[in-house]
């Protein structure tokens, strides 16, 4: 009994064991078959752990492809796998998160086989991917901006990979990529060409006789029949260019972006006019080898031997182009190219001269509505497929199904502004968003209807985190049409209205790139999108107070060194300030590093105050000083109370300033206080600071960025400025010592006029240094010293259409402050001396008109102090002297306006009038 229950208990056993032994084959046979499956399906091409954030992974095909062959592209994510799936006639770009849930990024069907030697280009970005054929774009979608652990190529032929006798049928390359950046003003050594690489004409590096004395003495000068140098490489991606071009007798000329070894690139070719007088055209033109596609076109002309500023920026098929700032052409690619090399070109005639090449990452971009539906970028994604409207006045929301996303690698600064049309039939809410990643957070702003009536609301947060919605302000009446704006930048974001601040938070979470949206309310029908626009957020431009060169050279350190713009004066409390010597009539921001600047005193800090120091008391004071271990942050505006924060730790940098209408204070870029601009801090302001010792070291430890505000040192080439009589160049001041050279305007028996390209505001204050040019034929004594002259409030066109201020005016006189020929004031003891003590000398001259009242000091001191009942509305500034050689060193404008430019010079100016409108 007992051996029979033990034999069936044997029995059992040995049955399960077999059972789970027959299980356990069968399960490692087919998973043996599945990978000789896979093994005998795919090869693997190429693979890499941690691929870098930007990288372009190319193959190139070792024979042509058959028909029904296969390629994938996989990179592991962390939340989820990109592939890029080739089968036959498709391919297919899609985001797999896992359990069967795939999302398409983006798909054609009008894929063909790769041909022997044709090269396959992935080009990764974060939040982007693009596939390329050579070097045009055939399909591009966006992607979760995140880090990927591994990638891998794999290929299959029609019969697995035996049909490639085994072997990986493309030759691949990795390349990482980084955003490019270059610059060149040409200070190279005789004959050498830098990184520039002629591929025809000739190309020379032109320099003055003694370079090292002169703030631009390089420049780069092609010519021939054919002239081209470039520079880069193939992977340089999304970028833009600027430099200057002087034309000297060109048939036409112009740059190249993306410029590839089979001809392929963006062309920017501007003709010049015709014998016959016709006016020439800018053309953004696509070559193609053999071919050329003609994306934009506009007639416009260029003035012989004249400066040109020219920008042209390149963003995943969107261009634009600027010259002197204005927006001149702009087009949409639909099959963009990959990158490349940077180019200059030239033909015929005497060639031209380039100067000041800055290459930089392009990360944003700017369109207008309407745009036809081939020409959307795919960049720009809409939730419904875009409808061609026939509508002149923006894009309607409703027919991209009430959402549009632009998805833009970008920073973690950001600016992204919507020009809108209909906002006041506004019925629900449009909401602005930024740094969108995955999942619902992101910094939002949305503007809709007051409840009940009356006026609109704005509302900025964080959604996705606690708090969400973190301030809510009434908004006055929304015009027709205006534009709507928010910025994030760091832990801080603002919403503006047509450039005013309406609402501002900070503390907010660091967000990874991501992308902007634009959400458009129900039951708005008469709202249209006229512009939208994407760009890193930028800091206000730092003037310009350094000009090594001469920094060292006593009589040149008033405009040469930083120092010298600092003026002492005893404060009413004792303490004694130093104040910037110019204005700043528009938004600034001025910051102090602290450290070795601050070095034995006890409090330092900076200063402002609504005017002239010596006429106005009001003043907002920034101080901070140590306590213990940590600081002591304090803010004290008159008229309101004083308010105090302390910190644990030291404090290595503070900043206040005004923006978009509010007064911001920052410390370690933290913002501390923010609130409205003070009534005495709206107009004119004047930036100070107070403690530690004077020195150049702290003068270089005050930072100040400013609007409206522009300085010309003439270390770069006069792009800004448009000669209309006279020589205009860099050139010796001394007959003496030729060694020393500044940008001069010279005329004998007229004038010598020179007038600055962009326009000033209502209320501007021109500043510059000046001396006469050395000409010993006419004496040794200046004899002939007379005319340093400025104008502003001009028609650009006339000298005697503006104001003028004449330093030795009407054969050294003295000094006069004219209204077009009369003369409103003058100074018999301001003359230019007519003596040895002039031939180093340099004179400075400040010259405001603030509202009615104009004012202008020389070397600090007042000169003139006018009120005229009829003020002039001219916007024109400029530069001139009468029979003599005037010498510039430095130029420097403030207005209340942004400095724009004017309209494209196509035509020299002609010779103008003059206050000396009778022979002298």
């Amino acid at each position: 009994m007992r051996t029979g229950r033990l034999l069936l208990f044997l029995g059992a056993a040995i049955a399960a064991l077999l059972v789970f032994e027959l299980i356990t084959l069968c399960l490692l046979w087919r998973r043996a078959g599945k990978q000789v499956s896979v093994s005998r399906s795919w090869i693997t091409i190429a693979a890499r752990d941690r691929p870098p954030a930007r990288f372009i992974w190319s193959g190139t095909a070792k024979q042509a492809l058959p028909a029904d062959s296969r390629l994938r592209f996989r990179l592991e994510g962390e939340t989820g796998v990109l592939r890029l799936r080739i089968d036959g006639t498709e391919a297919v770009a899609a985001w797999d998160s896992g359990a069967g849930r795939e999302a398409i990024l983006a798909r054609t069907d009008r894929w063909s086989p790769l041909k022997s030697g044709e090269v396959l280009h992935i080009a990764k970005s974060p939040g982007w991917l693009g596939v390329f054929r050579g070097n045009e774009r055939v399909l591009a979608g966006p992607c979760p901006a995140e880090r990927f652990s591994s990638g891998v190529w794999q290929f299959s032929g029609p019969r697995g990979p035996e049909s490639a006798s085994g072997a990986a049928p493309l030759d691949v390359r990795f390349q990482k990529t980084v955003p490019p950046y270059f610059a060149d003003d040409f200070m190279h050594g005789e004959g050498a060409l830098g990184e520039w690489q002629v591929v025809s004409g000739d190309w020379t590096v032109s320099a003055l006789d003694n370079p090292i004395r002169s703030a631009n003495a390089f420049s780069f000068w092609g010519r021939g029949k054919s002239a081209l140098a470039t520079v880069g490489y193939w992977f340089w991606r999304n970028y833009q260019v600027t430099c200057s071009v002087h034309p000297l007798d060109p048939v036409r000329f112009g740059v190249l972006l993306c410029y590839a070894d089979n001809g392929q690139a963006y062309r920017l070719d501007w003709e010049g006019p015709s014998e016959k007088g016709a006016r020439g055209r800018l053309r953004l033109v696509k070559t193609g080898g053999a071919s050329e596609t003609v994306l934009a076109e506009v007639p416009m002309g260029f003035v012989r031997a004249q400066w040109y500023r020219v920008k042209v920026r390149q963003f995943e098929g969107v261009l634009q182009v600027w010259i002197d700032d204005v927006p001149v052409l702009a087009a949409v690619d639909s099959v963009p190219l990959l990158g490349g090399r940077f180019g200059l070109w030239s033909q015929g005639g005497g060639g031209v001269v380039f100067d000041d090449v800055e290459l930089a990452p392009s990360t944003g971009f700017a369109l207008r509505f309407p745009v036809a539906a081939k020409e959307w970028p795919l960049f720009l994604r809409p939730v419904a497929a875009a409808e061609q409207s026939s509508a002149t006045n923006g894009l309607d929301l409703s027919a991209v199904g009430g959402r549009l996303d632009a998805v833009v690698p970008l920073l973690d600064s950001v600016a992204f502004r919507v020009g809108c049309a209909g906002l006041n039939t506004l019925r629900g809410k449009l909401e602005l968003e930024v740094r969108r990643g995955g999942g619902e957070r992101r910094v939002f702003f949305r503007v809709a209807p007051a409840p009940g009536g009356g006026g609109s609301r704005a509302e900025i947060g964080e959604a996705g985190v606690a708090g969400g919605v973190r301030k809510s302000v009434p908004l006055p009446h929304l015009a027709s049409t205006a534009e709507l704006s928010l910025h994030a930048d760091g832990a801080a974001a603002w919403a503006c209205v047509d450039d005013r601040i309406v609402a501002w938070i900070s503390g907010l979470h660091v967000l990874r790139p991501g992308a902007c949206g634009l959400a458009a309310p129900e039951g708005a029908a008469g709202l249209r999108i006229r512009r939208l626009e994407v760009s890193p957020q930028q800091p206000l431009p730092e003037i310009e107070n350094w000009v090594e060169t001469f920094a060292h050279e006593e009589s040149m350190q008033a405009w040469g060194d930083p120092e010298s713009e600092w003026l002492p004066r005893k404060e009413m409390d004792g303490r004694t300030a130093f104040w910037h010597r110019s204005d700043f009539w528009n938004d600034f921001s001025a910051r102090l590093d602290l450290g070795t600047s601050s070095a034995g005193a006890a409090t330092w800090g900076l200063v402002l105050a609504g005017g002239d120091p010596e006429t106005v008391a009001s003043r907002c004071w920034l101080a901070a000083r140590r306590q213990g271990a940590g600081a002591v942050l304090s803010l004290d505006v008159t008229g309101e109370p004083r308010r105090e924060k302390k910190f644990a730790g030291p404090v290595s940098r503070i900043a206040l300033g005004r923006r978009q209408g509010r007064l911001v204070i920052l410390a370690d870029g933290v913002p501390v206080w923010e609130g409205p601009l003070p009534e005495f801090l709206l107009g004119l302001v004047r930036i100070g600071r107070f403690g530690g010792t004077p020195s150049q070291a702290w003068a270089r430890a005050v930072h100040i960025g400013a609007l409206g505000v522009r300085t010309w040192s003439f270390k770069q080439a006069p792009a800004d400025w448009a000669p209309a009589t006279g020589v205009w160049e860099v050139t010796n001041r001394w007959q003496c010592d030729p060694r020393w050279s500044f940008f001069a305007g010279v005329k004998r028996g007229g004038p010598a006029c020179i007038w600055n390209k962009r326009l000033h505001g209502e209320n501007v204050t021109l500043e510059f240094f000046a001396g006469p040019k050395m000409d010993m034929a006419r004496g040794r004594r200046y004899e002939y010293a007379a005319d340093l002259n400025a104008v502003i409030c001009a028609d650009g066109v006339n000298i005697d259409s503006g104001y003028s201020f004449m330093l030795g005016g009407w054969n050294d006189t003295g000094s006069y402050l004219v209204r077009g020929r009369d003369v409103l004031a003058r100074a018999s003891w301001a003359v230019i001396p007519r003596s040895g003590s002039t031939h180093h000398r340099w004179f400075y001259i400040k010259f405001r008109k603030a509202g009615n009242r104009l004012t202008v000091w020389l070397d600090g001191k007042k000169v003139a102090d006018r009120e005229d009942p009829r003020p002039l509305t001219g916007r024109h500034l400029g530069l001139w002297t009468w029979d003599n050689g005037m010498m510039v060193a430095q130029v420097r404008v403030s207005t209340d306006s942004a400095l724009v430019p004017a309209a494209v010079l196509e035509k020299r100016p002609g010779t103008p009038e003059t206050p000396y409108a009778k022979k002298r």
